[in-house]
């Protein structure tokens, strides 16, 4: 994970947070959030401040692909960036009840965890999973069996279709709302009579959907 390689940059290298920022061009802030986990991914900016400094490659940070090193002779500015690791990536098709222990866990394809396993059709982190939806809370922009493909190190934004866990350690499917009033999570089905609620105490987000799709035929 972004955080376990920030970690190792300020391990390795002896920087202080305010140095890594100083490389990146970003504030404090933003490196507390790589460290923490609340900020999953690291802009290509960020990333090339901090490989030309501190000599480590684009992909690695950016991806965790590859060596952490550049070759001999090899500038950071002629490494593939933002190369994927595959053309495309398989991720476990998980059940609803698996979806919530996924927030806190280390591995998240433990062995034998999967239903199945998709080729995701879109780029995607490390820890991508699939759901198949149930019900019809979030229709008619999702409809029951549609599979949607999640990124749980991409950080939630205003109006990004999220999976959470409550506190209750059930995993749910809203849309996310970040407002001056405060944040929300939305039901988009206007037949519910009680479609936004405060995002309770508690709750963990276990990543933010990518893709949406229906498959024709198994």
């Amino acid at each position: 994970m972004l955080k376990d390689r920030i970690q190792t940059i300020l391990d390795e290298t002896g920087i202080k947070n305010v140095e890594l920022a100083n490389a990146a061009g970003c504030t404090r802030a933003l490196v507390t959030q790589w460290l923490d986990g609340t900020a999953k991914s690291i802009s290509y900016k960020h990333a090339r401040g901090i490989c030309r400094q501190h000599n480590y490659r684009l992909d690695w940070l950016i991806e965790g692909a590859g060596p952490k090193r550049p070759d001999d002779g090899m500038a950071i500015d002629d490494e593939p960036a933002l190369k994927p690791v595959s053309t495309i990536r398989s991720v476990p098709l998980i059940s609803w009840v698996a979806a919530g222990p996924l927030c806190e866990v280390s591995d998240p394809h433990p062995v034998g965890g999967a239903d199945d396993w998709l080729p995701c059709p879109v780029p995607c982190s490390e820890g991508t999973y699939a759901l198949e939806v149930v019900g019809d809370s979030m229709e008619p922009e999702y409809r029951e069996g549609e599979i949607v493909f999640v990124d749980p190190q991409l950080a939630p934004r205003h109006g990004d279709d999220v999976i959470v866990r409550t506190p209750e350690g059930r995993a749910t499917f809203k849309r996310y709302q970040d407002t001056p009033e405060g944040r929300f999570l939305l039901v988009l089905n206007e037949s519910y009579p009680q479609r936004r609620i405060v995002v309770p105490e508690g709750t963990m987000f276990c990543g933010v959907v990518i893709f949406s799709g229906r498959r024709r035929r198994k």
